[in-house]
């Protein structure tokens, strides 16, 4: 078999040209899942933990919120708590069963005892964190409130508003982000600059601490304060509450923003990146109702824009039924949700339906989708294959099994491709995941590669020809059992390392639940309900799932080269040639590799320590025989 070899320049082109590609595809609207590290499996270990303790919450504002109490801690109303502790001893379809990390209650505590007073599930769904305080006010808007103490004495404060530029009409192009930009320009109680002079006297720096990001079908706001204090949490929300209604948009502060939007688009636009958001959204969007909705409008829509436009757009969906905020933070939540109260429940409940209100779609095209793009500052060539894989129901156990299965068959696909790279026997010279999420119903899971130009149709056919392999022969025991284990020891480590996880990452997962219906669950119950689908899941629901998305519409593909190309460069013809010939082919199966028994080396003695120092900063100084120096410094943020 042909072997293929790169050189360390390659090796760096294609870095950055993967830097860049991930960017495009992570920008804007991708739902972020954090699956993390690692600790070893094998061992079925039992860890026994004491249920926070709680007390009576404050009944503020709303009739529509639900609490209960037991002697375990708060869930939510009707639903079973006992999955949350099942064991399952299954073996998975003949590959190697590994043990179970099982683990009972939650840890924290949060000085005023969080009362899950969710009315946002169904009756099927999987509990929330029982630390998570949330609901919505009589008018229909919701909060979500949590106490963290890590790195404490900080807080976390979101809005979210239901409005992307999915809901502009042809005329309002740009609006939403638009608009987002206005708020920094003054609003009732704050004009013109001096809402960022507040927050910046607070110690909140304007880019970092306080910024705001639009996206297809949601806008957020947030705001990272400098430290926990009832006082400063108020300034926060009141920030929050007039963005909500309160913004003057003054028609001369528009006219000043129409330069500063304007730049933003030509720096965003006219680059590669700009010309690579261009080729990724007619790939991936083909078929769906976002397709065609620009963030930023085009320059004509930015430079005709209204404060009258505007007003019209910021008073149809700036509604309380479809806003939300986020408080993460070393506080106490009882008194964090009297003052979200007494601010957002003041907010008017409109009587009418926002206007053509609706949600991201996706239907598939009749043709297979092939994006070419040749551009000359395009470092080296790239072949994305990404398949549709609308986001299953995540609230629920089955959502839950779906989404392992799939991560488990696309982790095995990037594992192939992977090995065949560092064996030489693959034309690309570097791979991984490639996963792009606009919305729930427009996501994609995939791959891409990273070659050389002349090398773009022989990558296409690798790619694939594995989807095709998985559809004639599934997946094998031994790589199964492999991509298993080591999402076992992510979910392991994200327990392990549970006290340090920081407010952000709390914040990000309740702005995933408000707009895209994630599940916001504890991780203990993350690491037990999906241990147990773990050692339920065989190859054969695996292999069941990937084909089911294989069946609506085969992988859309994406071929990028600079302009040393253009001789080599495969056209419509032969990529639609290729994707015949491949489905006619009669693959063979990939040889199963199973899992190593043994280490691959023994263990060594332990060297003697020559020498041991104290240094300035609680670092410590070790010396061996050999030469070696090692300075450990002791944190109490674990890496993840």
């Amino acid at each position: 078999m042909k072997q293929f070899r790169r050189s360390t320049f390659a090796r760096l082109v294609f870095s950055a040209a993967a830097a860049v590609l991930l960017a495009v595809a992570c920008y804007p609207d991708n739902a972020v899942t954090a699956d993390d590290p690692d600790e070893g499996a094998g061992a079925t270990t039992t860890i026994v933990e004491a249920a926070p303790t709680t007390s009576s919450s404050e009944e503020v504002g709303s009739n529509e919120e639900t609490s209960n109490e037991g002697d375990g801690g708060e869930t939510p109303a009707g639903e079973d708590t006992s999955e949350a502790t099942d064991e399952s001893g299954d073996e998975s379809g003949g590959a190697e069963s590994s043990g179970e990390t099982e683990i009972e209650g939650e840890e924290e505590g949060n000085g005023d005892g969080a009362k899950d007073d969710t009315n946002l599930g169904t009756p099927d769904s999987l509990e929330f964190d029982p630390n998570l305080l949330t609901g919505a006010l009589p008018n229909g808007f919701t909060y979500y409130i949590r106490h963290n103490d890590s790195p404490g004495e900080r807080a976390e404060l979101r809005l979210i508003v239901k409005a992307g530029s999915l809901h502009e009409t042809e005329e309002q192009s740009g609006y939403a982000h638009f608009l987002e930009h206005m708020m920094f320009n003054g609003t009732e109680n704050y004009p013109r600059n001096e809402l960022v002079a507040t927050l910046e006297a607070l110690g909140s720096d304007y880019g970092p601490d306080l910024n705001a990001f639009t996206s297809f079908t949601f806008t957020n706001y947030h705001l990272s304060l400098p430290d926990s204090e009832l006082q400063t949490i108020e300034t926060g929300l009141d920030v929050l509450l007039e963005w909500t209604t309160r913004a003057t948009l003054n028609e001369i502060d528009v006219a000043e923003e129409q330069a500063v939007v304007a730049e933003e688009f030509r720096l965003r636009r006219l680059g590669l990146g700009g010309r690579l958001g261009e080729a990724s959204d007619e790939l991936l969007l083909e078929g769906s109702n976002l397709y065609g909705k620009d963030l930023l409008g085009t320059l004509e829509s930015i430079n005709s824009v209204d404060s009258e436009g505007l007003r019209r757009f910021y008073e149809d969906w700036y509604r309380p039924d479809l806003m939300a905020v986020v408080a993460v933070g070393d506080f106490g939540t009882n008194d964090v949700k009297r003052l979200v109260s007494e601010r957002f429940g003041s907010l008017t409940a409109p009587s009418e339906e926002p206007p053509d209100w609706t949600a991201a779609d996706m239907s598939s095209p009749d043709e297979p989708q092939t994006v070419f793009q040749i551009d000359p500052e395009f470092p080296g060539a790239a072949v994305a294959a990404l398949q549709l894989a609308p986001q299953p129901q995540l609230s629920t156990e089955e959502g839950q099994r779906v989404s392992l299965a799939r991560r488990l068959g696309f982790n095995i696909l990037t594992e192939r491709l992977e090995t065949d790279q560092l064996q030489g026997t693959a034309p690309f010279d570097s791979s991984g995941p490639f996963d792009a999420n606009y919305a729930p119903e427009v996501s994609y899971l995939g791959a891409i590669v990273y070659t050389n130009p002349d090398e773009v149709l022989a990558s296409a056919e690798v790619l694939l020809s594995e989807f095709e392999r998985i559809r004639q022969h599934g997946f094998g025991a031994g790589e199964f059992t492999r991509a298993r284990e080591n999402i076992r020891r992510e979910l392991q480590q994200d327990y392990a390392t549970r006290s340090t996880k920081q407010d952000r990452e709390f914040a990000g997962e309740y702005v995933s639940h408000f707009v895209w219906e994630t599940l916001p669950w504890s991780v203990t119950d993350a690491l037990n309900i999906s241990e147990r689908l773990l050692n339920e899941i065989t190859p054969e629901e695996v292999t069941a799932e990937v084909v089911k998305l294989l069946e609506v519409e085969p992988p859309r593909l994406w071929l990028i080269a600079n302009s040393s190309a253009e001789e080599s460069f495969p056209d419509e013809r032969e990529i639609a040639a290729l994707r015949a010939r491949i489905e006619r082919a009669e693959l063979l199966a990939r040889p199963d590799v199973g899992v190593a028994e043994e280490a691959l080396m023994e263990r060594p003695e332990p060297a003697e320590v020559t020498n041991r120092e104290a240094l300035p900063h609680d670092i410590t100084q070790l010396d061996f025989p050999n030469g070696a120096r090692v300075f450990l410094k002791p944190t109490n943020i674990a890496a993840k």
